[in-house]
C-alpha cells in the first residue's frame, strides 16, 4: 500500500491535513504532450486544502478538478504531480459498489501517522445518495479524508473516504464512514483527462517503471 500513496498529510506541495493517493499515470500516449519526467494523477477529498497551480521549468504540478459537495456526493479533487517513485503502481478502481458485509481496508494518515483500519460495507439504503457507507470498529480520526478504501477480497479501491456523518442527535458518528464511490472517481478522472477511460483497470492497474 505504501507504494500506491506516498503522499503524506502536511507534505509540502500536497493537500494539507488529508491523505491523497496516486491513481493513474498521466505521461502516457494519448494524454497530450509527454513531460520529461513521469507525472501521475492523484486523488483526495475535495474539501481538503489544495495546492495552487505551479508550472516551473516545464514541470507539472496542478489541481485539475475539484468538487466540494459533501452531501450529496461527490467530494473529490484530482491533481497532477511529478511522481518520483522508481516503480509506479496504481490501484484499480472497482466497477461497482461492494455487497453489504464486504470487508475493506482504509489506509491513510491519521493525525500525520500511517493508519490502517478494517471496515465493513453497509447496505446502500443506509447511505446518503451518491455515497458508499462503511462501519469501523474504531473511531475515524482526522487526516484520513481522501484515503482509499480497498476491498480485501479483490484489492480494488471501492471508493475514497470523505466524511463521518452525524447521528440522530446531531453528534458526529466517528464509527461510520462516508465515501465517494469508485465509479464517481472514474468519471471525474475521465473529465480531468478530457477523454473517457475505457475501464477502471487496464493500464491504470499496471506497474509503471520510470
Amino acid at each position: 500500500m505504501r507504494s500506491v500513496f506516498p503522499i503524506k498529510a502536511l507534505a509540502p506541495g500536497f493537500p494539507r491535513e488529508c491523505t491523497a493517493w496516486y491513481v493513474a499515470p498521466l505521461d502516457q500516449p494519448g494524454h497530450g504532450t509527454r513531460p520529461s519526467l513521469p507525472v501521475s494523477l492523484y486523488v483526495t477529498a475535495g474539501h481538503c486544502p489544495l495546492p495552487h497551480i505551479v508550472v516551473s521549468a516545464g514541470l507539472l504540478e496542478r489541481t485539475l478538478l475539484i468538487a466540494r459537495l459533501v452531501d450529496p456526493a461527490p467530494d473529490l479533487a484530482i491533481g497532477a504531480r511529478i511522481d518520483p517513485r522508481e516503480r509506479r503502481t496504481f490501484l484499480s478502481l472497482a466497477s461497482g459498489p461492494p455487497a453489504p458485509g464486504t470487508r475493506a481496508l482504509i489506509a491513510g494518515y491519521a493525525a500525520g501517522h500511517l493508519a490502517e483500519i478494517i471496515v465493513t460495507a453497509l447496505d446502500p439504503s443506509a447511505c446518503p445518495p451518491g455515497t458508499l457507507c462503511f462501519r469501523s470498529a474504531v473511531p475515524i480520526r482526522g487526516g484520513l479524508s481522501g484515503a482509499p478504501i480497498v476491498l480485501l477480497d479483490t484489492g480494488e479501491a471501492a471508493g475514497m473516504l470523505v466524511a463521518t456523518p452525524s447521528d440522530a442527535r446531531g453528534n458526529e458518528d466517528p464509527y461510520t464512514v462516508l465515501a465517494t464511490p469508485a465509479r464517481t472517481l472514474l468519471a471525474a478522472l475521465s473529465l480531468a483527462l478530457g477523454s473517457p477511460l475505457s475501464s477502471a483497470s487496464g493500464p491504470f492497474a499496471t506497474p509503471q517503471a520510470r
